[in-house]
């Protein structure tokens, strides 16, 4: 029996190195480069996502109460400089209205502080020309802030979400711009 131990040892052992001198191949030689197209169609889905959920934050020095009109007009000019970047012009039809008139909103009652993602997991992406589909799970928080009647800046509550999401793109004068987009919830959804 010690005799058939050791050959199985010896070949184990050789196993093993063998595995180890595989993985520091794989690690150490280059990864191959992204599709720069892939990137791109993924940055406007992110962005897009972005100016739904993120564009609309007050200043962090924001406590309640009547935002300020210059405030205000930054919120404005970054919500409008987002939408028209990263949306379709059907989509920036039907988004923009609705994210300025969330802006409108700030100071009669909670709001949203601060917040980003936690984790964006890609999908299967497929481009054919100027079109292109893709899948994301993103998880994502906001910081709540001003109780119920929006004036108590120091009640916060964090809430964290995550959903899957679809996208279709469209290349227009050379940007990818997200077409259509829906989400299920997955967990932790208002």
């Amino acid at each position: 029996m010690t005799r058939l131990k050791k050959p199985i040892t010896g070949l184990a052992s050789v196993l093993v190195t063998a595995a180890i001198i595989a993985v520091g191949i794989h690690l150490l030689s280059p990864a191959e480069p992204p599709d720069p197209m892939v990137v791109a169609a993924r940055g406007a889905a992110e962005g897009a996502l972005t100016a739904l959920y993120y564009d609309v934050f007050p200043p962090p020095d924001y406590r309640g109460g009547p935002l300020a009109s210059p405030a205000a007009a930054v919120i404005r000019a970054r919500v409008v400089a987002d939408i028209e970047r990263y949306f379709s012009p059907s989509l920036q039809a039907r988004y923009e209205p609705m994210i300025l008139g969330a802006v409108d909103t700030i100071g009669s009652g909670e709001w949203e502080a601060a917040g980003g993602f936690s984790s964006l997991d890609w999908k299967g992406i497929s481009v054919t020309d100027d079109h292109a589909t893709l899948g994301l799970r993103a998880s994502g928080w906001v910081l709540r802030r001003g109780g119920a009647d929006g004036v108590a800046p120091d009640a916060t509550t964090r809430l964290d979400s995550t959903w899957d999401w679809s996208f279709t793109l469209v290349r227009i004068d050379g940007l990818w711009r997200v077409d259509t987009l829906d989400a299920t919830c997955v967990r932790g959804c208002p």
